[in-house]
């Protein structure tokens, strides 16, 4: 067995894997700002009717943000070839911050249920605590891999 089996080829250096690499940027980017229209929409309204302390549109809000950067950030790599260097979708750093994020998603839910006495529904919050940890696994390998490069 050769030892070159078991590494994958990137997209962009198979035949035609370049077009199909922008195909998915491009199509993953026009989300990604398409969400971000929504967010700024969805700001600007809260804002005109006073409403920007109802914490199920805050929510909603940064949810859309935090999807819309995703997005962009992936769209914009994919579209223009720009690996980054880390040999991961995003930094270590923005992987750390989707976990928080997972993470006080959790305890906010949780929380909820807990006040509201509905317990048979606390494995929503399990999913949300499951996602912070791939998150973080997400990062630390990300790492792993930018100490092992340098």
């Amino acid at each position: 067995m050769r030892a070159s089996h078991n590494l994958q080829i990137p997209i962009a250096d198979q035949p035609g894997g370049l077009w199909v690499q922008r195909a998915v940027g491009a199509v993953t980017l026009l989300l990604g700002i398409t969400l971000a229209v929504l967010l700024a929409f969805s700001t600007f309204t809260l804002a005109a009717r006073g409403g920007a302390t109802l914490t199920p549109a805050l929510i909603f809000c940064a949810v859309i943000g935090t999807l819309s950067a995703f997005f962009v950030s992936v769209g914009g790599r994919m579209s223009f070839n720009r690996p980054n260097r880390h040999g991961s979708l995003l930094t270590p750093g923005l992987w750390f911050v989707i976990a928080a994020l997972f993470f006080a998603c959790a305890v906010f839910v949780m929380g909820t249920l807990v006040a509201t006495r509905q317990f048979a529904k606390l494995e929503v919050a399990g999913y949300a605590l499951a996602l912070a940890v791939l998150a973080v696994m997400a990062g630390r390998r990300a790492m792993k891999k930018r100490d092992s490069a340098s």
